[in-house]
């Protein structure tokens, strides 16, 4: 059975170099040297990126409906 790791490794090696673009980078990333990410991993992480912040306010322990 092989590892998730090495599989990863193997499919983004296996990716064609035309296939690759250019994802944005926020400005304070300095990033040399580094290949380009394709299109197919930036848009499916895109998902797990578009998050919001969630804050406990408060719980009464009389109200429980």
């Amino acid at each position: 059975m092989i590892s998730r790791l090495p599989m990863a490794l193997l499919l983004a090696l296996s990716v064609a170099p035309a296939a690759l673009a250019e994802a944005p980078k926020p400005a304070a990333i300095v990033a040399d040297g580094l290949p380009a990410v394709p299109d197919d991993l930036v848009a499916a992480t895109q998902p797990y990126l578009q998050t919001r912040r969630a804050t406990f306010l408060g719980w009464n322990a009389a109200d429980q409906s």
